[in-house]
């Protein structure tokens, strides 16, 4: 869902938010995380040694209080081997801000280590792993909710809601006033959010405090998650259209909410909700998908023929027309659209 996506993330197969997975990627050969990793400002930094520098210069306090991020500053991610968190790292690090990064594979530790982070090792539930290199950084970036792979039903959605509401509670003891930043889920329909946002909206409730700033977004798409797997599927003919398909889906370009979520860093703390205008319907990115991938159409499926396989909340999510009260950062605008940029953002360019 993001332009200029380098080559080495298209293996990442997370979705952030809402956490639902597509195929996961045939992925490179997993090497050992590097021992010593190259920090941006030139200097090498130990793998899972906090950076004890102090009083870095040149903060400002943003509108409504709070410190905003700038190029002296530091940032922890939660998240970061995900689809829009390795969209973020690299907008964090392309802006200067130095970027500590929580990872628990040893994969996608390797790949924050090339692009320029610090890496710690460990699950966001073993904070004891991680916990001291909090103390080093100036904001949160938690993005890191737990994964739904299809088929997601009831049982899963219970235990994601209960990791989601533990997670976020660990990073509410440790921010100790820190700005904290979270990527939330903004899939919606007329009578509020559904299902599928609950493990989201579960954590925002566990991180509520007068520093929060939480960034909803809807289906993100790019070269991996679930938009990415609904391609690919098309491809091999293994994907249909879900009932009617005339309900409106919400979308958003996974390099366009890394860049909202670092606007909400210098915004007042609050909700906000990023999607692009003029969505497309269930059937219109379907065709759309086909088209970029010379597929056929696929024939329509019952919704409820579509539970087996994706389970009731994933079908839900995709085949409800969706509702989205765009409230975005200041000075935040989607420069991604799907029906210009969707093909190139799946192909990780």
């Amino acid at each position: 869902m993001r332009p200029g996506y380098g080559g080495r993330h298209h293996r990442r197969a997370r979705c952030q938010p809402p956490g639902v997975q597509g195929p996961r990627h045939a992925g490179r050969r997993a090497s050992p995380v590097r021992e010593r990793v190259r920090g941006r400002a030139g200097r090498a930094v130990r793998a899972g040694h906090p950076d004890r520098r102090r009083g870095r210069p040149g903060g400002h306090d943003p509108p409504g209080g709070g410190r905003g991020l700038t190029a002296s500053r530091t940032a922890f991610v939660t998240g970061g081997t995900g689809l829009v968190g390795g969209f973020l790292v690299d907008a964090l690090l392309a802006g200067g801000v130095e970027v500590v990064a929580l990872a628990r594979a040893p994969q996608g530790a390797r790949r924050l280590a090339d692009a320029g982070a610090q890496v710690v090792r460990g699950d966001i539930g073993e904070a004891d792993r991680w916990s001291s290199r909090v103390a080093d950084c100036d904001a949160i970036f938690h993005v890191g909710l737990p994964r739904l792979v299809p088929p997601v039903r009831g049982r899963h959605l219970r235990r994601a809601e209960r990791e989601a509401r533990a997670g976020a509670e660990i990073i509410g003891r440790l921010a100790a006033g820190r700005p904290v930043v979270m990527a939330s889920c903004a899939i919606a329909g007329a009578q509020g959010p559904l299902a599928i946002a609950r493990p989201a909206l579960a954590a925002e409730a566990a991180l509520r405090d007068d520093g929060l700033r939480v960034v909803r977004l809807p289906w993100a798409y790019g070269p991996s998650g679930f938009i990415c797997g609904i391609s690919r599927g098309l491809q091999m003919r293994r994907f249909r259209i879900v009932g009617p398909a005339d309900n409106v889906i919400a979308l958003v370009g996974a390099h366009d909410a890394a860049r909202a979520l670092v606007a909400a860093a210098s915004a007042p703390p609050g909700t906000y909700v990023v999607a692009e205008p003029n969505p497309p319907t269930q059937a219109e990115l379907v065709h759309h998908l086909c088209a970029a991938r010379n597929a056929p159409r696929p024939d329509h499926l019952p919704p409820r023929m579509a539970g087996v396989s994706l389970g009731s909340v994933v079908v839900e999510a995709i085949a409800t027309e969706q509702h989205v009260a765009v409230t975005a950062p200041p000075g935040f605008a989607p420069a991604q659209r799907w029906d210009r940029d969707l093909a190139e953002a799946l192909a990780g360019q």
